[in-house]
């Protein structure tokens, strides 16, 4: 909106001393990964188990099931299947696969759309992106820096070597900054002014240090309120940062995990830990935290091949099964009661509702606005600011994902997604997905407090439910769950309640109306090889 997007619905006057905002943003971080969740990585995070102390917990915070849906749902405000940015990564039964952002795509979230950064320029912010962008980069268009950042420093594609920052898939380079003032370091970028792309010269290290060490200059104060996006890879496969980091002061906590790949975990973990310290330490003594708010939470769940975990919450990113989309998230800032400290706001808050949310705080009077605008998000602002008191939370309904797949087989067409009103949660044609395999760590807890809730559905190590309703990751079927209830999804009510199954249905389908198809089938690839413009530029970039 601040370049004059299709959106723009007129600005009532920003608030007098709008705070800066903080967004941190954890990659495939699960709900078990946390030192907080007080299972084997105790001691692992001690600054977030700190920031989390002095925070608001958001216990009902939901995401999307997978990188590139999550950030676009954040950036929009608006529901990834009504944009074409949601993942077809539901059905195998459907012969659906995933489709994550792949580094040769050439689409994105579509211009039509303004993000979050456009909007906060209407009430006076400048923004910044450091790490992973990863929703459009195949025109100059689609980049941060054209949709509302002044300036990016980081990768665009789903991944790199934490070391060399090569690209998983192409091999390729993908480090770039593209500065649009003198705010960001510029070793490599001759120009102090207007928009620029190009690739980071001193490339081989973790750079979180160098970020923060830049705010610590008092020349680099921003003079308006500043969005900092900060969105780490970690804990994001591949495992490797040992060369870069001391990891001697979690020795005893690594020496108690037997599996080499929850031992890279942890690692990753700490390192996501020890840079974030960096840049909020660099962040307070720039005097950017006098008047801020923070929000530290995942884009979503985990792989638990790569030794993540979701424990004791059901599936995993790419699904919408608890452990996909019900991940750690807390706020705090200068402008929230001292009582707000180390409390927990139970309400249901999505991804979507920060831009509203931020929207609300900065900019009194938006709420005309986002009402024009239909935005998905609802604004959790006034329910933050009184997270201890009683009242009904803003947001009601759900929609974890929506997507339509036609069978390679028999062409029929088939409707699938998950919703969830209240403490009722359906899922509608999902794979069926399990839990984290439950090892010898975890036989002889057999989920603690809830023994006397679950004891005659003891679980194997197979992660398969004794008499259970699911045995394979391979059943495409359907479920419904009272979460208030059983909140890791292993009793299905479906059987026992036919008129909430008919209610949920009927919801989806008045939902059906938005749905777009995901761009990754519709957007016609042009046939030109980005290889040449990558080797000229010397990284990954636009090349159409």
């Amino acid at each position: 909106m601040a370049k004059g997007g299709s959106e723009d619905q007129g600005a009532p006057a920003a608030a007098l001393n709008p705070p800066n905002i903080i967004f941190i943003l954890a990659d495939d971080l699960g709900w078990n990964d946390v030192g907080w969740a007080g299972d084997d990585f105790r001691g692992v995070t001690p600054y977030l188990d700190s920031l989390r102390h002095a925070s608001v917990e958001l216990t009902s915070y939901y995401t999307q099931q997978l990188c590139t849906p999550a950030r676009a749902a954040l950036l929009t405000g608006r529901y990834p299947f009504k944009t074409g940015m949601q993942a077809a990564a539901l059905a195998s039964k459907a012969g659906m696969q995933a489709a994550a952002l792949a580094s040769t795509d050439e689409w994105g979230i579509p211009l039509q759309y303004s993000l979050m950064p456009q909007y906060l320029a209407q009430a006076g912010y400048t923004s910044h992106l450091v790490g992973k962008w990863h929703v459009g980069h195949a025109s100059a268009q689609l980049l941060p820096t054209s949709r509302g950042f002044a300036t990016s420093y980081g990768y665009l594609t789903a991944m790199e070597h934490y070391a060399t920052h090569l690209t998983m898939d192409s091999g390729t380079l993908d480090f770039n900054q593209g500065w649009a003032d003198g705010l960001a370091p510029q070793e490599d970028d001759d120009s102090s002014t207007g928009q620029s792309f190009s690739c980071v010269a001193d490339k081989d290290g973790l750079h979180s240090a160098r970020i923060a060490s830049h705010w610590n200059s008092s020349s680099s104060v921003p003079q308006t309120p500043l969005f900092l996006y900060m969105a780490y890879q970690n804990p994001h496969w591949p495992t490797e940062p040992d060369a870069f980091v001391d990891f001697s002061p979690i020795e005893g906590i690594l020496s108690t995990i037997t599996d080499s790949s929850r031992q890279d975990a942890a690692k990753l973990v700490y390192t996501l830990d020890r840079e974030v310290e960096r840049l909020v330490t660099g962040l307070t003594d720039a005097g950017v935290m006098d008047n801020y708010v923070l929000v530290f939470a995942s884009d979503n769940g985990p792989c638990q091949a790569h030794g993540l975990s979701t424990y004791p919450l059901r599936g995993a990113k790419n699904y919408t099964f608890e452990g996909g989309s019900h991940v750690r998230a807390f706020v705090q800032s200068s402008l929230l009661p001292s009582t707000s400290a180390n409390t927990s706001y139970d309400g249901l808050f999505h991804v979507t509702d920060w831009l509203p949310t931020f929207m609300e705080m900065a900019w009194p009077g938006w709420s005309q606005t986002r009402d024009a605008l239909e935005l998905d998000g609802v604004s959790q602002w006034e329910a933050l600011m009184s997270a201890a008191a009683s009242g009904d939370a803003p947001r009601t309904e759900l929609v974890y994902n929506l997507q339509e797949s036609t069978s390679v087989t028999d062409n029929t067409t088939t409707l699938f997604g998950a919703i969830r009103q209240g403490n009722w949660k359906y899922i509608w044609n999902e794979d069926c997905q399990l839990w984290n395999d439950l090892s010898d760590r975890y036989d002889a807890k057999l989920w603690n407090d809830f023994s006397d809730r679950y004891d005659a559905k003891v679980y194997t190590s197979q992660c398969k439910l004794q008499g259970g309703e699911c045995t394979a990751a391979t059943e495409a079927t359907s479920w419904l769950f009272n979460l208030a209830q059983d909140p890791y999804e292993i009793h299905d009510l479906s059987s026992t309640h036919p008129k909430l199954i008919k209610h949920f249905q009927a919801r989806l389908r008045v939902h059906q109306k938005a749905l777009q198809t995901p761009l990754g089938e519709t957007v016609t690839a042009s046939g030109t090889d980005p290889k040449p413009t990558w080797n000229s530029l010397g990284c990954i970039g636009p090349w159409l």
